[in-house]
């Protein structure tokens, strides 16, 4: 906890629709639990999934820290690639593993899940 904190790690996630254009998601929360933690996207303003090709999950840290030893927000940022989830078939690569009349969750390998809105609420 204290690492990620301090390094200022944070997670994006770039989606890329089947015409090659990158849509760049930054986390919107986190959590932290004993033996996990919980990284949050929300957004009303994603891609529509029909048109998604892929899923890349990068870790992102501060390239330069500011005279104080903090990361300068405004500065170069490394990405790292941690996984990468191909969407173009959801139902092959991902299983279903819940669903009600709103959301439907999908899982897929490396313990991502995904939760996938039925209808547009906005």
């Amino acid at each position: 906890k204290e690492a990620i904190k301090i390094s200022a790690l944070r997670w994006v996630i770039l989606l890329k629709d089947q015409n090659g254009k990158e849509h760049e998601m930054d986390q919107a929360d986190i959590s932290f639990n004993e033996t996990s933690v919980t990284v949050y996207w929300y957004n009303n303003e994603w891609p529509p999934l029909n048109t998604l090709s892929t899923l890349h999950l990068f870790g992102v840290i501060p390239v330069l820290l500011g005279e104080d030893k903090v990361h300068n927000s405004n500065g170069p940022w490394q990405r790292s690639l941690v996984s990468e989830y191909k969407l173009a078939n959801i139902t092959k690569n991902a299983k279903m593993i819940g669903c009600d009349a709103l959301v439907e969750l999908y899982h897929f390998d490396q313990g991502f899940m995904l939760g996938l809105w039925k209808v547009r609420l906005f």
